[in-house]
């Protein structure tokens, strides 16, 4: 069964039947005739691939979306997998803290592998474990 769409001023546009996105019409983000289903979300690049809050303990705080698992590297050394990985190591990390102390995350360039990357949490000048979150961006 296929739908019937209409512009504002009421004139229909399409009658041929349900048209829905390519993975490709998905990643380049530039198709502006085709519906998205739930599952090609997924592959545009303004959609988080994966996100998480950290707590200093090292443990994924729930809601989160395709984490796979925290690790402990030691004081303040966070490794965060993730369960589909990215097709490449160039996808976009971005992270924020919890709470009003004083808080610095920072992600080493080469620590980002297509399965996992590493946040190092900082108090003051010295390497803390604290709460923290995290979204990455890119494609997989």
């Amino acid at each position: 069964m296929g739908w019937t769409f209409y512009n504002a001023s009421g004139q229909q546009l399409r009658n041929t039947g349900t048209v829905l996105a390519t993975k490709a019409e998905m990643e380049t983000g530039t198709a502006l005739t085709a519906f998205v289903t739930p599952g090609r979300t997924q592959n545009h690049p303004g959609v988080a691939k994966c996100y998480v809050s950290v707590t200093a303990a090292h443990a994924a705080e729930t809601p989160n979306h395709n984490i796979s698992g925290i690790s402990d590297g030691s004081t303040g050394l966070n490794t965060i997998s993730v369960t589909t990985d990215f097709t490449t190591d160039t996808y976009v990390v971005v992270v924020g803290k919890e709470g009003n102390d004083t808080v610095s995350v920072h992600i080493p360039e080469s620590s980002r592998g297509v399965g996992s990357f590493i946040c190092n949490t900082y108090a003051a000048a010295s390497l803390a474990d604290r709460d923290f979150y995290v979204a990455a961006f890119g494609d997989q």
